[in-house]
């Protein structure tokens, strides 16, 4: 359990990072379940859609600027078993494969979701953050072990 708890210079630890892909996956999984009619409340969108590489450098731009997760991703202080965290995160994932699976290609071009740091995404472009994302903190987790 400790090597799971232990935090390494100010990072957050194993446990963190697997909670924190959770938390995030939560509400994208959400959104991707909306009905069509709802996710146009989100707006529009305003510009030609970006490939992954723009989405994953304007990412690290905003965390190079001094971008946070905000308070409802931030990992809570409550421990947790491997077994749990593991669980959560497969079910959480599973969830929201099977939600994204549920748009047409074009639908991943047609609607907008908010993202925190990133402003408004088309929905191939939250896909992109996504995939990003759970890569990135899987290096952060390498890096604990």
């Amino acid at each position: 359990m400790n090597r799971l708890t232990t935090c390494k210079d100010g990072k957050w630890s194993i446990a963190h990072n697997i909670e924190h892909l959770i938390l995030s996956a939560k509400p994208v999984s959400l959104a991707f379940s909306l009905p069509k009619f709802l996710l146009r409340f989100f707006g529009k969108p305003n510009r030609a859609g970006r490939v992954y590489d723009e989405v994953v450098n304007r990412y690290l731009q905003r965390l190079d600027q001094g971008g946070k997760a905000p308070a409802q991703f931030i990992p809570s202080r409550k421990i947790k078993t491997r077994e749990v965290l593991l669980d959560r995160f497969q079910r959480a994932h599973e969830k929201l494969v099977k939600n994204i699976s549920g748009h047409s290609e074009a639908d991943l071009d047609r609607y907008v979701l908010p993202h925190p740091l990133l402003g408004k995404l088309l929905l191939r472009e939250m896909c992109f953050f996504t995939i990003y994302h759970i890569h990135h903190h899987h290096n952060a987790i390498k890096k604990q072990i």
